[in-house]
């Protein structure tokens, strides 16, 4: 499976036998370290760290269950198999109890012990080969819940990052399944507002007439079916982040009520008379192309000029509008502005070729797909 060099430590009281054993392994590969008691096998193990421990059972002083015990509570995965010309049934049972890899009686036959050190050698191999892409994944190949390492993602996560480190609000766009959600809670969690709730909403999930009372609450009796006093979501993300998903889909009644609370930082309930001030930072997101279906009547928002870079790595050219509420706090909060000084909410584009799963499982490119799988 691997070229990595591995080492067996002998533990065997009969000289003859350990010097056999010694170049049978020798011969088939292994490096060896040999020990004639149980105590010298427990110092070599320590002091060498071998692959594979091979010992006797029947030894003067220690025996080579008493040296088991000692290797599992040292190191746990390292295979021990246990050799004994005198074994029984209820010693193999001990044994295997104790966390013995297998349990060989002499005469030894080779080939099976042969076979037993190249299954637990593949099973060493692959415990190291997943350290190591574990690291790897770790240290270079994601942010967040997303994983890659091309240039086309590094690009993608620079660009979280630097959404993240500002309070400028941001419009994420892409299809379906490409992982919009997963980069605003990776924005939310590498913020200043981390500490904070992360609450989502999906405009297109909600009923026309439920959703005023899902974004701004409601008190009790304000509608049939209000039993009781309920907060919206901008006051439950209050000193958090509040996503709007399928924010084009919010219905054009509701869209000049949104603008007044996002430009006065204040919310009222539905059937309420006090206001409510709220520090929120607002993402949003959709599947379509907000410029076809404006989130707001034309005279209450800005051209956005477009502040990402797009799925082939360039930038998409003009983004989707945000009402200026929005925009605002974007200029307000270290954001960008647009030519002429128009503040703009920068855009991250995420397709499916560019926010990608592994796309052995057959994901077809989407985070949503890979998590089915």
């Amino acid at each position: 499976m691997t070229s990595r060099p591995m080492t067996v430590l002998v533990v065997e009281d009969e000289p003859a036998m350990r010097e056999v054993l010694d170049m049978r392994l020798r011969s088939w590969g292994y490096g060896t370290l040999t020990a004639p008691d149980a105590e010298e096998g427990a110092r070599l193990a320590q002091s060498h760290d071998p692959d594979i421990v091979l010992s006797d059972v029947v030894m003067p002083g220690k025996s080579g269950l008493e040296l088991l015990q000692a290797l599992k509570s040292g190191n746990p995965a390292r295979p021990v198999i246990l050799i004994t010309a005198q074994g029984t049934i209820d010693m193999a049972v001990e044994a295997m109890k104790l966390g013995a890899q297998d349990f060989l009686t002499k005469p030894l036959d080779y080939s099976k012990l042969q076979a037993l050190l190249q299954a637990a050698r593949e099973e060493i191999d692959l415990r190291w080969a997943s350290r190591k892409m574990a690291a790897w994944l770790e240290k270079d190949s994601g942010f967040g819940p997303f994983v890659g390492s091309s240039q086309h993602m590094r690009e993608i996560y620079e660009l979280l990052e630097t959404i993240a480190a500002s309070d400028a609000s941001a419009i994420l766009t892409g299809e379906s399944g490409t992982g919009k959600e997963l980069a605003a809670r990776a924005i939310h969690e590498r913020s200043a507002r981390a500490q904070g709730p992360f609450v989502a909403i999906n405009a297109a999930a909600i009923p026309e007439t439920l959703i005023e009372s899902e974004l701004f609450g409601h008190e009790k009796g304000a509608f049939t079916g209000a039993v009781a006093v309920r907060p919206g979501c901008f006051e439950m993300a209050h000193k958090g982040t509040l996503f709007l998903d399928e924010i084009v889909e919010m219905p054009p009644s509701l869209q000049p009520k949104l603008l007044r609370v996002l430009e006065n930082g204040r919310v009222r309930r539905l059937g309420g008379r006090q206001e409510f001030a709220f520090d929120v930072r607002v993402l949003a997101a959709t599947n379509r192309d907000p410029p076809g279906r404006p989130l707001l009547p034309a005279e209450c928002f800005h051209g956005v000029a477009a502040a990402a870079a797009g799925a082939e790595g360039r930038c998409p050219g003009p983004g989707p509008a945000l009402p200026s509420g929005i925009q605002c706090q974007a200029q307000d909060r270290g954001g960008c502005s647009a030519p002429g000084g128009l503040p703009c909410a920068p855009r991250i584009l995420l397709a499916g070729k560019c926010a990608r799963a592994p796309e052995r499982h057959g994901a077809g490119g989407h985070p949503r797909q890979g998590r089915m799988d």
